[in-house]
């Protein structure tokens, strides 16, 4: 849209120095996505880069550095002439109030209007939140006022709504968002995993984009839910049936007293009285302060996760020591209580919960990768499975043999070596 006519026109001069280089690489980004240009991008580029917003308020900020409303692919001068006049001349400026218009033109019935300016508003303030923004804009009252008739022109428009406080508000919002989309680097913006086979209660867009950023590429594509305590009840049992085994998985628990958190593991986990896991695991709080607390390489006790053991702790825990049940985070087997300990090591973490020992609201375990394929041999039956030392009641021994460093061989488990 440029500098309208009753505004100077400005330049980078107005954005910090890393603004500038910000601006100007998400161009380079934007540009270079469609192969057949490298100094223009289309809404088709723009919509797809900002895949976590809607299609509304992608088309709406496009149209804001499109001042002819062509829908032909927008240059390098045009983003920078937009980015510059909404940051110099604010958002009760003649520029920020046709800004308003561009967002639901060339729509000219005024109350189908006012009906996609509040869908596009709507939209920012959600968008703004979810990408950090500490102090979205708040639209003032409920009610916007139609335009008395169909206004043809961004003049028109400013001169009416000059002075009316609901298009001040939302020309507020437009601004800001319009800076947010060019002046936050677009390599944190990635599209966000989708959630499927069930939908969760502790993760909205915000949570979802702290997870995605501390995840590799391949694991922010599309989550499972394998567990929920408020749909599969809060039974450790029915936990391990779901987990045992299976991909990697992002444990999440919300507390009695509203703090979120919980941890990564980045290989499949199996019932085991020793620790197990990889440097790729870590720990994080959602709220109240978003932190992720990576590895730290001090040692190798990542997570572990053990069931039906009398004299070993069960549950799902990571980091610390198992003989002093000490664990950077422990959901323990009854799913009703829990412990972080801090500080922890192995992950360089504080008290993730409300309180170092804490009571369990819900509970959310949800896979970041598709089920390996199922090894046929594995499932035919161990004789030594149905009686003799692999039984299950002999599991406590083998786990005490196996921390003393005397298991089995491993022909022997499996029922081989016959001589």
């Amino acid at each position: 849209m440029g500098a309208t006519p009753s505004q100077p026109a400005v330049g980078l001069e107005v954005l910090g120095d890393n603004e500038q280089r910000t601006l100007l690489r998400n161009f380079q980004m934007m540009a270079s996505h469609d192969s057949s240009s490298s100094s223009t991008f289309s809404l088709q580029d723009f919509t797809t880069i900002h895949a976590s917003m809607t299609p509304a308020l992608a088309s709406a900020l496009f149209r804001a550095v499109d001042p002819l409303q062509t829908g032909a692919g927008i240059d390098c001068d045009s983003v920078i002439g937009a980015v510059a006049a909404a940051r110099a001349h604010g958002p009760s400026s003649s520029y920020a109030r046709s800004m308003v218009y561009a967002a639901v033109a060339p729509c000219t019935d005024p109350v189908q209007f006012v009906d996609n300016l509040r869908d596009v508003l709507t939209s920012a303030s959600r968008w703004l939140a979810s990408v950090g923004s500490s102090s979205p804009p708040e639209l003032e009252g409920e009610l916007i006022p139609p335009p008395p008739h169909a206004l043809s022109s961004h003049d028109d428009f400013s001169q009416w709504a000059t002075g009316h406080a609901a298009y001040e508000s939302a020309a507020a919002v437009l601004v800001q968002t319009l800076q947010m989309a060019w002046l936050t680097d677009l390599r944190e913006l990635k599209p966000l995993p989708v959630l499927t086979e069930g939908s969760s209660t502790l993760l909205g867009t915000p949570e979802l984009r702290v997870l995605a950023r501390a995840l590799p590429a391949e694991h922010r594509l599309r989550w499972r839910l394998l567990f929920s305590g408020s749909r599969d009840g809060m039974s450790f049992s029915r936990l391990v049936s779901c987990v045992n085994g299976r991909p990697p998985c992002v444990l999440v628990i919300r507390d009695s007293k509203g703090a979120t958190f919980g941890g990564f593991w980045a290989a499949p986990l199996r019932i085991s009285p020793k620790f197990q896991g990889g440097f790729g695991c870590f720990l994080f709080r959602l709220s109240p302060e978003p932190q992720v607390f990576p590895a730290s390489g001090d040692n190798g006790n990542y997570v572990y996760f053990n069931y039906g053991m009398e004299q070993l702790p069960n549950g799902i825990a990571f980091g610390g020591q198992i003989d002093a049940q000490y664990f950077g985070l422990w959901l323990k087997d009854d799913l009703e209580t829990g412990r972080s300990c801090a500080p922890c090591s192995t992950y360089g973490s504080d008290c993730l919960a409300s309180d170092s020992e804490f009571t369990v609201h819900e509970v959310e375990i949800w896979a970041v990768e598709d089920d390996p394929p199922v090894d046929e041999e594995s499932k035919r039956e161990n004789p030594l499975v149905a009686s003799g030392v692999l039984a299950p009641q002999h599991a406590e021994t083998r786990a005490f043999l196996s921390m003393a460093g005397k298991e089995l061989p491993s022909a022997q488990a499996r029922g081989g070596n016959r001589d």
